[in-house]
């Protein structure tokens, strides 16, 4: 399971559900139990210091998603994004690398994006 990363494989199952549910308006009730799950199976899954990178990233994300908005969701998500690079380089996964790497870029682009169509509308 993930090159033997029991926490990070049970943070991202966690991490299926809590988005989903995210998309929901009513459904902030239910980011303190997503918050619970990811320090449970953090907890059980946990080995070494690396594995406590993914826990922290999904408490800041279940954050993010459900009571942050805009340019503030997306700098936590660059951050959520560094923490899953430092974990899946500490465990030379190559391909979730990239992904991480690639989606910080695509969050710094969307904020640029939305900084500057905050600009000009202003």
């Amino acid at each position: 399971v993930m090159l033997g990363a029991y926490s990070g494989a049970a943070s991202a199952c966690v991490t299926s559900a809590r988005n989903f549910l995210s998309l929901h308006e009513n459904m902030k009730k239910f980011a303190p139990l997503f918050a619970l799950a990811t320090l449970i199976f953090g907890a059980v899954g946990y080995e070494r210091w690396p594995d406590a990178l993914p826990v922290l990233s999904g408490l800041l994300a279940t954050y993010a998603l459900f009571y942050q908005k805009g340019v503030a969701m997306r700098m936590t998500f660059v951050c959520t994004c560094s923490l899953w690079l430092t974990h899946n380089v500490y465990y030379h996964s190559i391909g979730p690398s990239l992904m991480e790497a690639f989606m910080i870029v695509a969050n710094l682009r969307t904020i640029y994006s939305l900084k500057k169509i905050e600009i000009s509308s202003s």
